[in-house]
């Protein structure tokens, strides 16, 4: 893909996805094996080790080395790399998730995903003492940082063309079954359970509601990959509905959840929510910050072409 970016830059073409190139360049899949299988496991583990050294290294605590430290202070000592430090509980999780992942898709045939909730609910809620390292900031933190990931592959997987003549249909697809998503739970919930009332009916709803880009994005960059229905853009089609429900899926909540913990809804708080967290937050701040960051990797991808010419 990066040797197909430079010639099309010296040709003075813009440079392809690199979506489009792993199934392009390949005239055929190759089959996985499990002797593959287990070459990937080997090899995974050794870099894992060689990372979990080289920070066991680097974040070797002043209480170990401080001669004077009391006793108290030496027992609460703790090694971020060792069983209970934080790094340690990390790395933990990105072995055990990555274990399970590979047992769940080459095994079952299921998305690998499932594999990794199952080994961070079994490591969290049934193995004692597992995972305490992580404290919450640094959960938020990796939480973030794994949508930000996420939510990067799912822009790049875009088709701009298709979208511009999609607009009303992704338009359709992000709102309609949100809404509509949120209401028949809390119809449900009337039904089912008389402690819920409409209110906390709609709030439920609205966490349901939400598309999980964690489990989508992954899916249609490998529709986009496979080339499944990408002539009519419906991988691009439903990427961007995605993050659209998202979006009024948050919003929706957070005008519900003022209504439910106030019993009244105060106009201006009901604008300050739609005004503030919609148009400012997300279509301001969001779209001019992507639009920045877009003029500034495109201007940076063509100058970089031009200097390999």
């Amino acid at each position: 893909w990066l040797k197909s970016s430079v010639q099309a830059s010296q040709q003075g073409q813009p440079p392809p996805l690199c979506l489009d190139f792993p199934r392009a360049m390949a005239a055929a899949p190759a089959k996985v094996t499990w002797t593959d299988t287990l070459y990937d496991v080997y090899y995974n583990l050794a870099m894992l080790g060689m990372f979990f050294l080289v920070m066991y290294v680097m974040l070797w605590p002043g209480c170990y080395r401080n001669e004077n430290a009391t006793p108290e202070e030496k027992a609460d000592c703790q090694h971020p790399g060792l069983p209970g430090g934080e790094v340690f509980d990390v790395v933990e999780v990105l072995f055990f998730g990555t274990v399970g992942g590979r047992i769940v898709s080459q095994v079952f045939r299921l998305p690998a995903l499932l594999g990794m909730l199952i080994a961070g609910y079994v490591l969290k809620n049934i193995i004692p003492d597992q995972l305490n390292g992580i404290s919450s900031s640094t959960n938020s933190t990796l939480r973030n940082m794994a949508l930000a990931i996420i939510m990067i592959r799912a822009g790049m997987g875009l088709d701009l063309k298709k979208l511009r003549e999609n607009a009303s249909m992704m338009g359709v697809l992000s709102c309609v079954p949100c809404i509509c998503e949120a209401l028949t739970v809390m119809g449900i919930t009337q039904l089912f359970f008389d402690s819920y009332n409409l209110t906390f009916g709609l709030l439920l709803g609205f966490c349901l509601a939400d598309v999980s880009p964690a489990v989508t994005t992954p899916l249609l960059i490998d529709f986009h990959e496979n080339g499944y229905g990408t002539s009519k853009g419906i991988p691009t089609i439903l990427l961007a509905a995605g993050s659209v429900n998202s979006v009024l899926a948050i919003v929706f909540y957070s005008v519900v959840w003022e209504f439910a913990m106030s019993g009244t809804l105060d106009g201006e708080k009901l604008g300050e929510i739609i005004g503030v967290k919609l148009f400012v937050q997300i279509f301001g701040v969001g779209v001019g910050a992507g639009l920045a960051a877009g003029v500034v990797v495109s201007y940076s991808w063509t100058a970089a072409g031009k200097a390999w010419k």
